[in-house]
């Protein structure tokens, strides 16, 4: 069943069962594509996230680096306000991801193994949830939120489910 919210954003829920009903696997799939991103206020004020830094600020311009001839794929790090905090194109950056929201396999227990515990009904699964992202982003960036954004965890749920 396809959606889509306000932002742009798709997303895709299968579902499969089987002939018997016993086997039931479910899948949610969410993303956006051809979706442009300004990192600019992220990534490059310095200043701005009391001092949090990501693998981008590792290959930022110093003197050191330029004399040596080593890769440069930063500008220059400053606290202060310069041209590098200026809105440019260098921070735009293809933010469109396919992530696998959740994921859940469910098998229902034949009638007889439901009679042994005096039971209707009796399900083991086991499920999780952002468990792949797939982006064409240069470093670890949040997709969405920014650095003081609590990050995208992924989980995982093994239960059974016993009806009487």
């Amino acid at each position: 069943h396809p959606f889509q919210d306000g932002n742009g954003r798709v997303g895709r829920l299968l579902m499969f069962k089987d002939v018997n009903g016993d086997l039931e696997v479910s899948l949610l799939f969410q993303g956006v594509g051809d979706y442009k991103r300004n990192y600019q206020g992220l990534i490059s004020n310095m200043s701005s996230y009391d001092g949090i830094y990501s693998d981008a600020h590792l290959g930022a311009w110093t003197a050191e680096k330029w004399l040596n001839d080593e890769a440069i794929s930063f500008p220059a790090l400053s606290t202060k306000a310069t041209t590098n905090n200026q809105t440019n194109d260098f921070m735009l950056r293809d933010a469109s991801f396919l992530r696998l929201k959740n994921v859940e396999i469910a098998y229902n227990m034949p009638r007889k193994v439901c009679d042994v515990f005096k039971a209707s009904a009796f399900k083991v699964y086991v499920s999780g949830q952002n468990l792949f992202t797939i982006d064409d982003l240069p470093v670890d960036m949040p997709v969405e939120g920014s650095y003081n954004s609590f990050p995208i965890c992924r989980m995982y749920r093994v239960g059974i489910n016993l009806t009487f």
